[in-house]
């Protein structure tokens, strides 16, 4: 029997030819201590980068790679901050496509208010999943998607492109919005 943590993962299995029963079980990711989430705990995050409290985060996190679909963040900011003037895009990450993320960011008519924060440790994530309004995730190419389970558990909804193991893991209308790529 095989254990596949999503429905693309198991389609993809399917297609390589695997013949065992395919169950899907969507990997776990524990809930936070509540002080990691605590509105002190939030308002920490958000000071290290200068981050007003009452100003409008979205968050990226994950590996900047050129099938991370990035750009398409990037861009849906750019929309975003014309209607949301304070509004802030913090990306954590780091990866092989983070120079040509910051060149092309700095082009957008926003891009003071796009704040590349590079690699933390996954054990000082959770406050800062905590500290934004917004969870933002532009890849198609995912098995699963860990990091909008990350988000929801500290309690921020994520907005999330259609296509791979991502979209999945979004209830849309109820913990998030899955939308068109």
């Amino acid at each position: 029997h095989v254990i596949a943590p999503s429905k693309v993962a198991k389609e993809s299995l399917l297609q390589y030819g695997v013949t065992s029963p395919i169950t899907v079980i969507p990997t776990a990711v524990p809930l936070p201590d509540p002080s990691e989430i605590s509105p002190e705990a939030r308002k920490a995050a958000r000071s290290q980068w200068d981050i007003p409290e009452g100003c409008p985060l979205l968050l990226y996190v994950g590996r900047l790679a050129q099938e991370k679909n990035v750009e398409l963040v990037l861009d849906s900011f750019s929309q975003i901050s014309r209607r949301y003037p304070e509004a802030r895009l913090l990306v954590v990450g780091g990866g092989p496509h983070l120079d040509a993320l910051r060149r092309y960011a700095a082009t957008l008519p926003a891009s003071e208010r796009i704040i590349f924060a590079g690699p933390m440790a996954h054990s000082e994530l959770t406050p800062v999943y905590a500290a934004a309004d917004l969870f933002v995730f532009a890849s198609t190419t995912e098995t699963q998607g860990l990091v909008m389970a990350e988000a929801r558990a500290a309690g921020t909804p994520c907005v999330v492109a259609r296509g791979g193991g991502a979209s999945e893991t979004v209830r849309h209308g109820e913990d998030g919005i899955v939308v068109e790529p």
